[in-house]
Parts: structure tokens; C-alpha cells; sequence
């Protein structure tokens, strides 16, 4: 049996006028709230369209994908960039002879030559540095401290011994060359080989020849990890319709971070890439932390807009572009 409910007496009873007071006071306060919540959630729904729309994403977050795994698209960690908002951060312009052009993404091969103006003061000899098969060999400076971190980690992971079989090239050894190979779909012609440029390299692996080098595990680990110190196999088994060039397991070019990363992960030659940079006026890309802005520049009245501010590198495309990478 439940206990009957004690009623207790009202103590501070209010006046019904005051009732009627406190009723539309209340009535108010309550679509004041109404209000507020609807404007707090339209207010919400922007700012997360606008943070879909053009935030970067980071590899964390982004599912980025890692040499090997299945490929799951662009958008996973690389959004294109806005040309209009980017120019707003290019307020410095320089004269094309002010420029300091790394070169590093410049197209070279049979409809672009090596440029007359091509920068060769960066060449340093190879040997120590690195082990090779001729001691003459040079490279430019920065490729060849990535060699070397490259090569030291391949030994590392057990794959063997790698050196180098060819490095840079005058135009005379490669007109050498070009005279005495028999079959011309492995060899550019004089004045445009990647070669000439002290940017790329051929690979070899201690006690295998070069016939053999395509099924060693040297091989199979470059392919999968050149990328990290900043170089792509140049001339991939399906590019060949893109480069003009055979099939090349032992030759990689030095472009450094991130645009390695972005031709492995997109499966890209660098006359793709640098045709999709040149369409979408660049992308950014977050990798191992860092923020790059990759962007691509046409010169105007002999002048190139580069960030004003904070870390950046400028090359030319050899097609009368420039692509100006920044990171933050």
C-alpha cells in the first residue's frame, strides 16, 4: 500500500499579477534561447562545410597512403590548390635573373634539351661519398647527399651493397654513348638526357650485373623507397608512352620532398606531374608532419610571384613554368 502524498503548504505564494509577469518573461526568455540555437547551428553547419572545403589534410587524419598499400585516391592526402587564394600569399615578385632555380623538376628528355643556362656549379665528386664504379664520377651536391643516406639505408635493410654505374654527363660522353648504342630506346639523344643535368643517377648492386639488377632485392626496395630521399625510378615499366624511354629499373632522378612522394603515390611520371600542376595550378600535400603549397607559376613581364614569407624552393619546368614549393 503507497503512502498518501504529503501536500504542504505554499510559503511564498506570488500575486497572479506577478504570475502573469513571470509567465511572459519567461515565455521570452525561452524563444531568446530558441533563437540563439538555431543561429549557433547555421553558424556550425559553415564552418564545418568551409573546413571540408579547403582544409589540408594530414596524414593522421587523411589515411595516408604508404608505398605498397592499395592506392585509394588523390583526395586521401593532397587537395588542389586554389590559384586565386594562393596568390594572394605571393606578394614578392622577382626578376627571372634573381631567381635561385634548383632545376630539380625540370623536364629533360627528347622535346625538352638540357637548358644552356643550367646551373652545373652545384657538381662535386662522387667518390668517397659514395661507392662507384668509376671515380671521375660527379653529381650535384644535394642528389648526392641523398645517395648517400639512400644507399647507406639499403644496406641497412639487407638488399646489399649499391653503387653508382653512371652519374653526370658532359655532352660529349653522352654523344659517346648515343653513337655506340645499338638499341637507341634506352639512350637520349646528345643535349637531352637527365644525365647532363647531375641530377640522376644509374644504380648498381655489388656482385650483380646490370642484366640481372631488375630482379634483385636492391631493386625491389628502391622501388618502394626511393621515394623517402627524394628520388623516382624516372622511367617506369608503364611510362614509356610518356618519357619516350625503355623501361629503367636502375635509373632514378633526384626531385626531392614531396613531389617523389606524390609521383609514387600517384603512380606519375614527371611529365604527368608536371602537366597536372601546370593544369591545376598546383596541390598541397601533407607528409610525415610537414605542410607543403606546391604551386605552379607562369612569369609575367619577366618576373615570378613567390611567397613573401617562410620556407620555399623554386624550380623551372623547362616548359616556361616555375613551380615554387613551401613548407611550413
Amino acid at each position: 500500500m503507497r503512502h498518501p502524498r504529503q501536500v504542504r503548504p505554499i510559503t511564498n505564494a506570488v500575486p497572479p499579477h506577478n504570475r502573469r509577469r513571470r509567465g511572459l518573461m519567461i515565455g521570452l526568455a525561452v524563444l531568446a534561447m530558441v533563437v540563439a540555437g538555431m543561429v549557433l547551428q547555421t553558424a556550425w553547419q559553415v564552418t564545418r562545410d568551409n573546413a571540408g572545403a579547403s582544409s589540408p589534410m594530414t596524414g593522421a587524419t587523411a589515411g595516408v597512403v604508404r608505398p605498397g598499400e592499395t592506392h585509394k585516391g588523390r583526395e586521401d592526402f593532397t587537395q588542389p590548390v586554389d590559384p586565386a587564394a594562393e596568390a594572394a600569399t605571393q606578394t614578392t615578385f622577382l626578376d627571372l635573373s634573381a631567381i635561385t632555380d634548383t632545376g630539380r623538376l625540370q623536364l629533360i628528355n627528347a622535346d625538352h634539351a638540357v637548358p644552356d643556362q643550367n646551373g652545373m656549379t652545384n657538381l662535386v665528386d662522387a667518390w668517397p661519398t659514395v661507392p662507384v664504379e668509376d671515380q671521375s664520377m660527379m653529381l650535384d651536391a644535394t642528389a648526392l647527399s641523398s645517395t648517400e643516406a639512400m644507399f647507406s639505408a639499403a644496406e641497412s635493410a639487407g638488399v646489399g651493397t649499391l653503387y653508382l654505374t653512371d652519374a653526370y654527363r658532359s655532352a660529349a660522353t653522352q654523344q659517346e654513348l648515343y653513337d655506340q648504342a645499338e638499341d637507341k630506346s634506352y639512350v637520349q639523344t646528345p643535349g637531352h638526357s637527365e644525365h647532363e643535368t647531375g641530377l640522376a643517377i644509374d644504380i648498381g648492386v655489388v656482385g650483380m650485373t646490370e642484366d640481372t639488377f631488375t630482379d634483385t632485392d636492391a631493386a625491389r626496395w628502391l622501388a618502394d623507397n626511393a621515394w623517402r630521399f627524394g628520388f623516382i625510378l624516372r622511367y617506369p615499366s608503364d611510362g614509356q608512352q610518356s618519357t619516350g624511354i625503355a623501361y629503367e629499373s636502375w635509373h632514378y632522378r633526384y626531385v626531392g620532398l614531396p613531389h617523389a612522394w606524390v609521383c609514387l603515390s600517384e603512380h606519375l611520371t614527371l611529365e604527368q606531374y608536371v602537366e597536372r600542376l601546370r593544369r591545376d595550378g598546383g596541390q598541397t600535400v601533407t607528409l610525415d608532419g610537414v605542410d607543403y603549397t606546391i604551386t605552379y607559376v607562369t612569369p609575367r613581364d619577366g618576373k615570378v610571384g613567390v611567397p613573401s614569407e617562410g620556407n620555399f624552393t623554386i624550380s623551372s619546368d623547362n616548359t616556361g613554368g616555375f613551380i615554387v614549393t613551401q613548407w611550413r
